[in-house]
């Protein structure tokens, strides 16, 4: 399947996987980068080996993709660092009330 058949895709996860695979191989480069370590990339049939300064000229080169920020902030509020709260509310209009004046206390 080549990248027109997986962006025409129906299905809305094949579609943003290339995307992913993006995301995924800048990230690859950038931590090579960072510790300086070569990278094994596919050539054809071939592995080869690339250095951390090889992956410094190609990356400059190469655009950047598009950091979504969907699913950048999950960790944010990390569950395990949450305060159990039980609040009831008489009605729902309470309900919306008492989150409109969290939201402005904010």
């Amino acid at each position: 399947m080549d990248t027109k058949d997986i962006t025409t895709a129906k299905d809305p996860g094949l579609r943003a996987s290339m995307a992913a695979m993006q995301r995924a191989a800048a990230l690859a480069r950038k931590t090579a980068i960072q510790t300086d370590t070569h990278s094994v990339i596919m050539e054809g049939k071939k592995l080869v080996r690339v250095s951390a300064d090889d992956l410094r000229q190609i990356d400059s080169s190469l655009p950047q993709p598009k950091i979504s920020l969907r699913g950048a902030l999950k960790n944010y509020a990390d569950s395990s660092l949450r305060i159990p709260l039980k609040i009831t509310f008489r009605n729902h209009r309470t309900a919306r009330q008492a989150v409109r004046a969290e939201l402005v206390e904010v």
